[in-house]
């Protein structure tokens, strides 16, 4: 089976994805990949209030770096020169909202294939 993931602060833009586990906090995903969870593909809002996907990929590479491998980042636009400088540091798949859901599609069947 496989398992996707949205790490998003607005609930309302997860609920639009079908079929998939939610969780609003990067500190749950941390915890659930720590006992033993695994992902095909983690859409991770980059920018949230308490633990950004930042947040999200650094713990996941120092514990578990195939998850972090996974993360694709979802992101309004907007943020500071330190979040531009990590995006372009690591290679993970990143999609602006407003998002079509052909993307994200088209992103989960890459990640599958994979």
């Amino acid at each position: 089976m496989n398992t996707i993931l949205i790490v998003e602060d607005e609930a309302l833009i997860a609920d639009d994805i079908h079929d998939v586990t939610m969780e609003t906090d990067g500190r749950k995903v941390v915890a659930r990949v720590a006992a033993g969870e695994r992902f095909d593909v983690i859409f991770c809002d980059l920018m949230m209030p308490t633990f950004s996907g930042l947040d999200v990929h650094q713990a996941l590479s120092a514990s578990n770096p195939e998850q972090a491998a996974r993360i694709v980042f979802v992101t309004g636009g907007v943020f500071s020169e330190r979040i531009a400088d990590f995006l372009e540091s690591v290679p993970n798949v990143q999609i602006g909202k407003p998002f079509a859901f052909e993307s994200i599609r088209a992103i989960v069947q890459d990640y599958l294939k994979g």
